[in-house]
């Protein structure tokens, strides 16, 4: 998981939310974590956003690496609902842990209903400052037919889980783009991406990332090619 953040000039780095990581210079999350606050339709400049693995803030020395965002990619489609978009990092990461390993996306149309999958979210501070770290929990996913009575209008893209019983200690509304994933041998597979903080919510809803599989091939396959 990488949390990402907004710098602007003469500010310290303000997070916003979380993102999954694709490949070693790629990063998925929402939209709607990225767009403006002011002008909605529009998705902050690449050069004030910055993306961390680790701990939340480097300034104040804990361990985390900060990276610059080069290039942010937005579903040519999310007027109509493709909430997704790609942070193209300037350099690649060090994934030098397998927690920080890259995750390979759900191929299409794969369902995960009744399985237990790993939500990864952001914890802060209880002083509000933004020196948190990841936290991850345990999760079940529902099925498509109980999916489709929780959320309004259902949609097939929707991916509904349990509430995790983990108790974090501080709720922060940090969670959009929150990676769910299952194991499947060795490998980690991005199942959904959190639609909404996970705070508040009984039955969390994601977006299932299949829906979107073969842009974000496309985007990788463009990602290699100029590399």
């Amino acid at each position: 998981m990488a949390l990402i953040h907004v710098k602007y000039p003469f500010k310290q780095l303000s997070p916003l939310c979380v993102g999954s990581i694709l490949t070693e210079n790629l990063i998925v999350t929402t939209r709607n974590c990225v767009r403006k606050r002011l002008l909605p339709f529009l998705v902050e400049s690449a050069r004030k956003l910055k993306v961390t693995i680790g701990s939340a803030t480097p300034e104040k020395g804990l361990i985390a690496d900060l990276y610059d965002v080069q290039e942010v990619k937005v579903h040519p489609q999310w007027i109509r609902g493709y909430d997704y978009a790609v942070l193209v990092l300037k350099t690649p990461l060090k994934l030098i842990t397998p927690s920080f390993n890259a995750s390979t996306v759900s191929l299409p149309p794969v369902t995960y209903a009744g399985q237990k999958a790993n939500v990864s979210r952001y914890e802060g501070s209880s002083s509000g400052r933004n020196d948190g770290h990841a936290r991850s929990s345990t999760v079940r996913i529902l099925t498509t037919e109980q999916c489709s009575r929780i959320t309004w209008p259902p949609r097939p893209d929707f991916i509904c889980t349990e509430k995790s019983d983990t108790n974090f200690r501080y709720c922060e509304n940090l969670d959009l783009g929150a990676p769910l994933t299952i194991k499947e041998g060795n490998k980690t597979i991005l199942v959904g991406i959190a639609r909404q903080s996970l705070c508040e919510q009984l039955y969390p809803v994601f977006y299932n990332v299949s829906s979107v599989y073969f842009w974000l091939a496309e985007v990788i396959g463009e990602k290699n090619c100029s590399s």
